[in-house]
């Protein structure tokens, strides 16, 4: 009786474990409705912004106030900032919590004036921050222990000194770059930083 117990016991724990190892449902770019991604200081003047599409297109926004980068002509400082749209493809699983996303593409709008004074003010179209064609992304799902999360996603997502034990919202991470989006649902943006 005791080795059937064992046989039976060591047959559910290898089910267990099979069932653990088996890969997390990837996320698809539909699982974004509604979100904002925002990447900011929270302190500074600058942020980006990105919405993402079902099929993988986005749509972003930079904005960058400088207001001590002044001159004759535009006393009250400058403004950095543009449009821009791209593509990017989900990509392979890291960890449990972990998904890996290449920015395919990566353009700026059409008809953006490269550079204008207006009221005093210098507009200045120019590169967006946080994001560029070319570079692999981490997307981290809500759940990931943040103390799975590297220490400088931490910061661009307003946990570093905070209780959360969770990251309580997805991110984007180019590691590389040292730039972390987090997405939140667009009415609830201004909870983050």
């Amino acid at each position: 009786m005791k080795r059937i117990f064992a046989l039976v016991l060591i047959g559910m724990m290898m089910l267990a474990a099979l069932a653990a190892a088996e890969p997390a449902q990837a996320p698809t770019f539909e699982d974004f409705a509604g979100l904002e991604w925002m990447f900011t200081s929270g302190a500074g003047a600058w942020y980006t912004t990105l919405e993402i599409g079902a099929d993988g297109t986005f749509t972003g926004s930079f904005h960058d106030s400088e207001m001590g980068d002044a001159g004759d002509d535009f006393p009250y400082g400058s403004v950095y900032g543009c449009l821009f749209h791209g593509r990017m493809t989900m990509g392979e699983q890291v960890n449990a919590y972990t998904w890996s996303v290449h920015v395919d593409e990566l353009e700026l709008d059409e008809d953006q004036v490269p550079e204008a004074i207006e009221e005093g003010i210098r507009y200045v179209t120019s590169e967006p921050y946080g994001i560029k064609a070319g570079i692999d992304m981490q997307l981290y799902l809500p759940g990931t222990p943040v103390s799975e999360l590297p220490e400088d996603f931490l910061f661009w997502a307003h946990l570093i000194g905070e209780e959360a034990e969770a990251l309580p919202y997805y991110g984007l991470y180019d590691v590389e770059g040292d730039a972390g989006f987090v997405g939140v649902m667009a009415q609830e943006d201004n909870q983050v930083g």
